[in-house]
């Protein structure tokens, strides 16, 4: 993707972004796995509880949250962006592999998912280090899945 040079919210309204940001976490309450994946035998966070959790409190700090799809050249994308009231926003890139219009279909919450919690540093439940993704199995991992605490988010304000 070309952006022409400067393209994008000064640093400014980054920082305002950021510090809104910073000040909305504390108010996000646990996230936890309600939705259940019978095919894989797993539980997941559902876009309805990622969203119920994190939008009343960004919004209270002037921030919204959207999504959209696009086309980066020859490619599908969805687009999540966190905009705050003073201009500054970032954005994630979540690539759908098969444009197909079911594929982009069932892609869409998924993708939604991914960004919003990515962006916000916040996971639904025990951090298994990859091992499910890389396809390890519960006895390769020792019998269990290792629970580590999902990782502070920095010190926004301070950037």
């Amino acid at each position: 993707m070309n952006l022409p040079p400067n393209a994008g919210p000064d640093i400014e309204s980054l920082k305002a972004l950021d510090a809104a940001i910073a000040t909305a976490r504390p108010n996000f309450p646990d996230l936890t796995k309600t939705a259940n994946n019978p095919h894989f035998k797993s539980s997941y966070a559902s876009l309805e509880t990622v969203l119920d959790c994190v939008v009343k409190p960004l919004a209270k700090q002037g921030v919204n949250i959207s999504t959209s799809g696009t086309l980066v050249g020859d490619r599908f994308f969805f687009c999540t962006t966190l905009s705050h009231s003073d201009g500054g926003w970032r954005c994630s890139y979540f690539p759908v592999n098969d444009p197909s219009p079911q594929k982009v279909g069932g892609c869409e919450t998924y993708a939604q998912r991914y960004n919003i919690c990515g962006m916000l540093a916040i996971t639904g439940g025990a951090d298994d280090d990859g091992n499910t993704a890389s396809g390890l199995s519960a006895k390769q991992q020792n019998g269990k899945a290792p629970s580590k605490p999902a990782a502070s988010a920095p010190d926004m304000t301070a950037w």
